[in-house]
């Protein structure tokens, strides 16, 4: 999802999108590999930034700059929700801990994204402002395909496989 938004926003702005990222082992996205906020708070394309767009969906140091951002732009916020603690083995409920507690941070951004209505019931609860809520699905990337690896007569039915979490 953060390199699928990078790549979008880039199309649009090229050259202007920075993906700050603690570890990227995705190809093709721009960005700097930073140790901490630190970093982030040195950082001329960061300092610079007129939008600042978090995602958020378990515990990382990084998402605590968006309590202070940057002192000028406006920070928005991707939230993908937190696995439930009872979903999770017993040496993963720490970060689970972890990640509740740092979900208070989405209430610095003046607007956030959720992923699905279900994620903007979550914030609503835990007492976000409605206005500063959005649902906004996740861009779908469609892979190019080798020819002939859709079925496109009509008639043949064509078996699609999903992994992920459905709550």
């Amino acid at each position: 999802s953060v390199a699928e938004t990078a790549r979008i926003l880039d199309s649009v702005s090229p050259g202007n999108v920075r993906v700050f990222s603690l570890r990227n082992d995705v190809d093709g996205i721009p960005g700097r590999t930073v140790s901490g906020v630190g970093d982030l708070l040195t950082d001329s394309h960061w300092l610079s930034s007129d939008i600042l767009i978090f995602h958020y969906g378990i515990h990382y140091d990084l998402f605590d700059a968006l309590i202070c951002g940057n002192g000028r732009a406006l920070r928005l916020a991707r939230f993908h929700n937190v696995t439930p603690r009872e979903l999770v083995p017993a040496h993963a409920t720490p970060t689970i801990d972890r990640s509740l507690e740092q979900m208070a941070n989405l209430g610095w951004s003046d607007h956030v994204w959720c992923d699905s209505d279900f994620n903007r019931a979550a914030l609503v609860d835990m007492g976000l402002p409605t206005e500063r809520l959005s649902t906004l699905s996740l861009p779908v990337v469609v892979p190019d395909a080798a020819p002939g690896a859709v079925r496109s007569d009509g008639q043949s039915p064509v078996t699609l496989l999903y992994i992920g979490r459905l709550v």
